[in-house]
Parts: structure tokens; sequence; C-alpha cells
């Protein structure tokens, strides 16, 4: 196993928990919005808005191809990655996924922090959130692990993670 996938909700840590495992292991990290950001020369939200959903969305399939050979690594990806185009199958087969499971509660306290998320209206946070987890649950849990997040800490989550990794590094 040489590559670790972070899948989850806006909001949910995938960045932050990825960035912290990276680290552990030695490893190198990339936030797939931070990528297509980097390839495209623009930000996240100006795509939508300049692009359109759609194109984004073919941006992120796209990108999956560019790790295929790489080893050794820790991708965050966007909340809405693994939901378009079979991206989850594709997340599955190059790596092993984590999904961090984050409350409600949690994402809309932490989203109201950052206004950089184009699906989500700053007025209607919470009945959006609602409906994106909804919608996007069924398929997140497809990953090989699930971190239930509630009442955690991130030095907790980081070193369930690790944990759940280690013993799935074990079962190989």
């Amino acid at each position: 196993m040489s590559k670790l996938i972070f899948i989850g909700m806006p909001g949910a840590g995938k960045t932050t928990i990825g960035e912290a495992v990276s680290k552990e292991k030695e490893w190198r990290f990339i936030d797939t919005d931070k990528y297509i950001e980097s390839r495209e020369g623009s930000s996240i939200s100006n795509i939508f808005k300049e692009k359109g959903e759609l194109y984004f969305r073919d941006l992120e399939k796209n990108i999956l191809k560019d790790f295929e050979d790489k080893s050794n690594m820790v991708i965050s990806t966007g909340g809405g990655l693994p939901i378009y185009n079979n991206n989850m199958e594709k997340l599955n087969s190059l790596g092993l996924t984590i999904f961090l499971d984050t409350p409600i509660d949690e994402l809309v306290e932490r989203i109201k922090k950052d206004n950089k998320r184009p699906l989500i209206s700053q007025n209607h946070i919470k009945v959006e959130l609602e409906t994106l987890l909804k919608d996007r649950t069924q398929i997140y849990k497809k990953a090989t692990i699930i971190i239930d997040c509630e009442s955690k800490n991130k030095y907790d989550i980081i070193n369930e993670v690790i944990n759940k990794i280690k013993l799935f590094e074990i079962n190989l």
C-alpha cells in the first residue's frame, strides 16, 4: 500500500489529518483542490464560476491519472471528488481510502470560518450540508477505513488513523 486517500465532506478535516499523517509516514502530501488550482492557475471558486461544475468534475477525474504511478503519498480529495464519474472505485483501486465521518454540527462550525466553498452558501450552511451529506454518505462508506470523528480532537483522529493503517498493513 503506497497511497492513503482521505475522503469526506467539506470541512471534515481531510487536509489537516492528511498532512499530519503524511508527516508521520514521511510521505508526500497532495490536496487535490490545491493541485487543480495550481494546474489551472485559478481558484476552485473561479473555475466553478467561469467554467462550471461539470468542467471542474472532469478535472478531478483526470488528475487521478497523475497519481497512478506514484507511491508513498497521502491524498486529500475535495468533498465531491469521490461522488462523480465513478471516482470512488478509482480511488479504492489507487490506494487505501479513509472516510472521515464528521458530525454535521462540526462541519457547520468549520465551514462558517471558510468562505471558499463553491457549493455551500454562507446563508444556508446547515441545510446545504445536510443535503450533501444525505447524497454522499452511501458512496463515502465504500471507503476501506471509516473513522468516526464525533467528539474527537484532531490528535485522537490522527492516532486512530495511524493505528488503523498499521492494522491494515499487518493484514495485507
